[in-house]
């Protein structure tokens, strides 16, 4: 009976030991707003945050600098340079032609505006800058340049008839159609202000018409230069096919009109003003240019032709590297 009752209070134990339940685990601290779940906790227990993880931006691996790759060798480069004005310091253009073509830059075509186109002339009979240099000697032979000569006159509009002399000595009867390059340069109606290509007939009477423009020349006839025409170049030379356009700006950051014309002239003054301002706003299109620093250099002061030629031909030299570099010459 003793050995019954033991045997009842254990089994009486047992059965209260099975009735207890495991205690559920700690409870943790909910996340803060925004926070990552507790690192360790199984996926079904992580809490879904407020605002979601944003993946850090995906950086693409890095690439080498692109580098100027020129044209493909089946794509013909048609080069066409334009010469802007600037009466005396257009001198310089002969120094920039005489560079390019000493780094072997093919020049095609030539566009010469005002005195521009006087250089431009001058080269494109033969395609050499020896001969146009040769033929400006002549100018010095006539006494033109000199202290005492036709250019050394202040505060006047002149006639070009004075230039017929050497006009005849360096044109003589040549065309433009037979010319080593073709060549054009505009010209203005004084009466309607149209504009006119000179592009064919005697290279002495389109480099008249282009060449006339105040403070030097009176206007030839019913022409004048068309001095601004600098992006009228630009968009009849790429109708033609040209793919390298090189303008040459030979005015300089300094006034192309000496101090004195303000007194002289206003005209004068604001009439260049707005040439350079329009030359200027053609280089910002999609060509090259050289810019020749010719600013201690009054455009009206014709004795200073071989520091010019010398100063265009640094530039000119200068800016090749740039182009071979480029357009692969």
């Amino acid at each position: 009976m003793k050995n019954a009752s033991v045997l009842l209070i254990l089994m009486s134990f047992f059965v209260f030991a099975g009735c207890r339940t495991t205690p559920p685990p700690a409870k943790r601290p909910p996340p803060k707003l925004g926070a990552r779940p507790p690192i360790g906790l199984p996926p079904s227990s992580q809490t879904i945050d407020d605002e979601p993880d944003i993946p850090p931006p995906v950086v693409p691996p890095a690439q080498p600098e692109e580098t100027f790759r020129p044209p493909p060798p089946q794509v013909a480069r048609k080069v066409a340079v334009i010469l802007g004005p600037g009466g005396s310091k257009s001198f310089a253009h002969v120094g920039v032609l005489k560079a390019l073509q000493q780094q072997r830059i093919p020049i095609e075509k030539v566009v010469g505006l005002e005195w521009g186109a006087l250089m431009g002339g001058l080269f494109a009979i033969k395609g050499t800058t020896h001969d146009v240099e040769w033929k400006l000697y002549k100018m010095e032979q006539q006494n033109l340049l000199q202290p005492k000569g036709f250019f050394s006159r202040k505060g006047e509009e002149n006639s070009l008839s004075v230039m017929d002399g050497f006009f005849n000595d360096v044109f003589g009867r040549e065309e433009i159609s037979k010319a080593k390059l073709p060549f054009a340069c505009p010209s203005r109606s004084i009466n309607g202000g149209v504009i006119a290509w000179q592009k064919s007939g005697p290279f002495k009477d389109a480099v008249k018409r282009c060449l006339s423009f105040p403070p030097v020349f009176k206007a030839q006839g019913t022409f004048i230069a068309g001095a601004s025409q600098a992006t009228e170049a630009v968009e009849m030379l790429i109708k033609e096919g040209y793919n390298v356009i090189i303008l040459v700006n030979v005015l300089g950051s300094a006034m192309p009109v000496a101090q004195d014309a303000l007194r002289d002239n206003l005209n004068y003054v604001i009439l260049w003003q707005e040439i350079k301002r329009s030359i200027y706003e053609t280089s910002r299109l999609n060509i090259d240019t050289i810019n020749v620093d010719t600013s201690s250099v009054p455009m009206t002061n014709f004795a200073a032709k071989k520091d010019l030629i010398s100063a265009g031909e640094a530039a000119g030299t200068k800016s090749a590297a740039a182009l071979i570099t480029k357009y692969g010459f």
